[in-house]
């Protein structure tokens, strides 16, 4: 499978498709297992209580962010 193809795949089909369905640990298998992620807020939300930034590190911390 060439890589562009698969990159979709993984990237569309895997992770964010699965985001739509509410599925976290499918998404999340689209990640490598020692994948570092950083997260920033887009725009400020006070409610959810999150840093503006943070670094995460591991299939894990990315399935307790989205979850």
């Amino acid at each position: 499978m060439p890589g562009k193809v698969r990159a979709h795949e993984l990237f569309q089909l895997t992770y964010y498709d699965s985001i739509d369905r509410g599925d976290i640990p499918g998404a999340v298998s689209a990640l490598h297992d020692e994948v570092v992620w950083w997260h920033a807020q887009v725009w400020k939300r006070h409610e959810f209580g999150l840093p503006a930034s943070e670094k995460l590190e591991g299939r894990a911390a990315v399935e307790g962010l989205l979850d």
